[in-house]
């Protein structure tokens, strides 16, 4: 009796577990089309994974539109196998999944190859299908060894249903565009080219000439096979923001870009780019452009002269919000002649970070007090001591204000 008794409380206490685990598998419950969505946003790894779930998932994977592949997850997985010969490879798996998946048009692609699981001929086979099945947003990383370099198919310069491109060469630029044909991308708004090996300044100029619609650029560090002049222009006439990041030391290409994001409303400019632009000024004048419809601008500096900055309030007359990062510097601020007309009419907000320097810092943050109409905060971050962020704070808040709105914050 007591061993009949025990296992109805067995039977009781299953059934019970089977009742909430079917309470709680809510998921499964939801429309082929909620689930697939939810799959397009996993890792096509983990995506596929769930086929093993149940009837109900062995097949929806193929019908996501979303594939994120990365070899670095399936060289972990055949880490953990006994039998490497029973493991597929990164080339075979991405190769099998795109073949199941030859239904739908794909709205996001993502590869990154940072082994040398992959070859040239397997990744622009890849992103050759993913251009056939219309891709809206493409994501390429590459890091290969100098041998292994990797140079982009022709077919992407005239895809024309991409909106979001993103390419990354990793250390050493290992994606080499060699442009020999025009380009043309005439639904194109986001661009971001990090570690880039042009081929020539050829490659460059074609390039950037297909790019009519572009709102969004990021340039992060490029580079050049062959010696390069930049005797041209770059047209962008839609541009809304823009990220300059180099590395190399080559003002004529540094001033190139900048010439070409003069239209944008949003501009951030690294510390290593501001000092080649610095030098540039420096040994041959002002820059020649202007920022019209600039509103809001990160600049970073580093141990070198205001000038930049001056050329930035000068040329920016609908400037709202700067930001200025890893500010150390070596000379003193001498005020314009001339207040800019962003500091009477439109600067509202005022951010300084890594405060260094501070006689000089506070020299510029009294004339911006002084100046600024209508400005609503400055906010000024520092790695001092509390007592003396107290006592710097002490004095920039004795400092006359034009805009009796504007509060300080220092922390």
């Amino acid at each position: 009796m007591a061993d009949s008794a025990q296992l109805r409380r067995k039977r009781l206490k299953l059934s019970g577990t089977i009742e909430n685990l079917a309470m709680t598998d809510r998921i499964s419950n939801l429309p082929d089309h909620l689930l697939c969505q939810i799959l397009s946003l996993l890792p096509t790894k983990q995506a596929v994974l769930t086929s093993i779930l149940s009837n109900r998932w062995k097949l929806l994977w193929i019908w996501v539109s979303n594939f994120d592949f990365d070899d670095r997850i399936c060289e972990q997985q055949r880490d953990k196998i006994d039998d490497k010969k029973d493991h597929m490879s990164f080339a075979q798996f991405v190769s099998r999944v795109l073949l199941l998946c030859n239904t739908r048009p794909i709205k996001k692609f993502h590869l990154k190859c940072d082994s040398l699981t992959s070859n040239s001929f397997d990744i622009n086979t890849w992103v050759s299908t993913a251009i056939a099945r219309k891709v809206e947003q493409l994501e390429l990383s590459v890091s290969f060894d100098l041998v292994q370099n990797f140079e982009l198919s022709h077919s992407l310069f005239t895809c024309k249903t991409i909106v979001g491109l993103k390419l990354n060469g990793g250390d050493g630029g290992s994606i080499i565009l060699n442009v020999t044909s025009p380009v043309h991308f005439p639904f194109l708004k986001n661009l971001h080219l990090e570690e880039i090996t042009y081929k020539n300044e050829d490659s460059f100029r074609r390039f950037f000439s297909g790019f009519q619609v572009l709102e969004n650029l990021v340039v992060k560090a490029f580079y050049f096979m062959e010696d390069a002049y930049a005797d041209f222009e770059i047209n962008l006439p839609n541009l809304l923001e823009a990220e300059l990041d180099f590395i190399q030391d080559n003002s004529d290409w540094t001033l190139l870009l900048l010439k070409a994001v003069t239209n944008t409303a949003y501009l951030s400019v690294s510390a290593l780019t501001t000092t080649i632009i610095d030098y540039e000024i420096a040994c041959f004048g002002p820059f020649p452009g202007s920022f019209p419809n600039l509103t809001r601008l990160k600049l970073g500096f580093d141990c070198y002269s205001w000038n930049l900055l001056k050329i930035f309030l000068k040329k920016s007359p609908k400037l709202e919000v700067l930001v200025i990062d890893k500010v150390c510097f070596l000379k003193e601020w001498r005020c314009p002649q001339l207040v800019p007309t962003c500091l009477s009419s439109t600067l509202s907000t005022l951010t300084v970070k890594g405060y260094q320097s501070p006689e000089y810092v506070q020299e510029f943050i009294r004339y911006i007090l002084r100046s600024a109409r209508i400005l609503k905060t400055i906010t000024i971050s520092s790695t001092s001591g509390s007592e003396e962020k107290f006592c710097i704070l002490k004095k920039l808040a004795s400092f006359p204000r034009s805009s009796r709105n504007c509060q300080l914050f220092f922390y």
